[in-house]
């Protein structure tokens, strides 16, 4: 084969290459934006939805004044959303926040309980560390509460056999716990188990 044919063909199979890179960085673009409602979130739809890699992510959640709304900047427009209206919302790092009771919580799992968290600031020695504190809610649009033993069962009031689990696994382990071999945490586990 002759020189020119190679450089030919390289060139084909380099202009093939960066055409599938370009797609697949196209495709891999990080979306963030807003869930309306929590079927948006099933369904994956945003609203004032950006392409982070082009743009970034401008909301207001007004936290530290407690205020019951959001602001949200999109193509050069400002909306104001009241956080009891909106489900949450998609960050550019692909963090989901649902808002509960003007608050903000972090989702860490959506199984067949939802695993929330917030982070708060801990004593640590002479200075202070940041900690997650789990929550959950019993469906999809349920309230938020802590999670621990206690409040499980209360949300599970006739499931004795995910009662009794509880008791078994969380004597001295924390109901916060990963299961890496399930991929899940254990009390989603649990649960699937004690439905079955």
């Amino acid at each position: 084969m002759n020189v020119a044919k190679q450089f030919i063909i390289a060139c084909i199979f380099i202009l093939a290459f960066a055409k599938g890179i370009a797609q697949q960085s196209k495709k891999d673009a990080t979306l963030a934006g807003v869930y309306l409602t929590h079927a948006d979130f099933k369904a994956g739809k945003l609203t004032y939805d950006i392409d982070c890699i082009k743009e970034k992510q401008k909301i207001k959640l007004h936290d530290f004044f407690a205020k019951p709304y959001i602001d949200v900047y999109y193509r050069g427009e400002k909306h104001t959303l009241q956080k009891k209206d909106v489900y949450g919302y998609r960050d550019c790092k692909s963090n989901v926040f649902r808002f509960f009771e003007n608050e903000e919580y972090q989702l860490a799992e959506s199984g067949p309980l939802h695993i929330y968290f917030l982070q708060e600031s801990a004593p640590y020695g002479k200075s202070f560390k940041w900690i997650n504190i789990y929550y959950f809610s019993a469906s999809p649009q349920g309230k938020i509460i802590l999670l621990n033993k206690e409040n499980l069962k209360l949300a599970f009031p006739d499931n004795h056999k995910f009662h009794d689990s509880l008791d078994e696994m969380f004597k001295s382990a924390d109901i916060s716990e990963f299961d890496t071999f399930h991929k899940m945490f254990k009390v989603n586990h649990l649960y699937q188990m004690a439905i079955k």
